[in-house]
């Protein structure tokens, strides 16, 4: 399971380019926009299991899984610790010297350099903890900027669930832009 530890402090696009993009004028409709964004943030990263701005996220297993192993999320800046309970169900670290990753793979990996440590029996007994997500809004790829712009802008104009005529789940331009990063689709 993976976890967000510390939230990015900024959405990869912000609320005056959707206003730009949608042409609303004013500030009223501010904050709306704004939650729209994190909203369609949060979509496409679960959707497409990436993070697109900088946090720290921990990926929490029951005990350590055959080396090498993915790290579950995408991009990973880097891997700042490996903890777990020893057989008595004491927290240890477990020395960055021991294990070797590649963080430049889709989901990075991560490989013990002789072999992992005794885990006492139970869930979330190894915590890998993380940087993930792009350093800056500018290094986020524009298919994912655009997605959320997209979302954003179609939640601010068809606010309500039923709308006449044909209703879509998501609409088609985000679905085409980010379905070839997505490692599943909910929906």
């Amino acid at each position: 399971m993976l976890v967000v530890i510390t939230e990015p402090t900024a959405d990869p696009v912000t609320t005056a380019w959707v206003k730009t993009h949608s042409r609303i004028d004013g500030s009223a409709d501010d904050s709306m926009v704004a939650q729209f964004i994190t909203t369609a943030t949060n979509l496409l990263e679960e959707t497409c299991g990436v993070k697109l701005m900088s946090q720290t996220v921990e990926l929490r297993l029951d005990k350590f899984l055959s080396s090498p192993f993915e790290l579950d999320c995408w991009p990973i800046q880097s891997v700042t610790s490996v903890k777990y309970d020893d057989s008595d169900g004491d927290e240890q670290t477990f020395a960055a010297s021991k294990y070797d990753t590649d963080l430049s793979t889709w989901r990075g990996r991560i490989r013990a350099t002789d072999t992992w440590p005794s885990t006492k029996e139970g869930f979330n007994r190894v915590r890998i903890r993380m940087v993930a997500g792009y350093a800056t809004a500018d290094d986020v790829p524009d298919k994912f900027k655009q997605g959320i712009t997209l979302l954003a802008a179609h939640w601010y104009e068809n606010r309500e669930a039923t709308i006449s005529g044909t209703i879509h789940d998501i609409p088609y331009g985000v679905r085409a832009l980010v379905m070839p990063a997505r490692t599943r689709w909910i929906g």
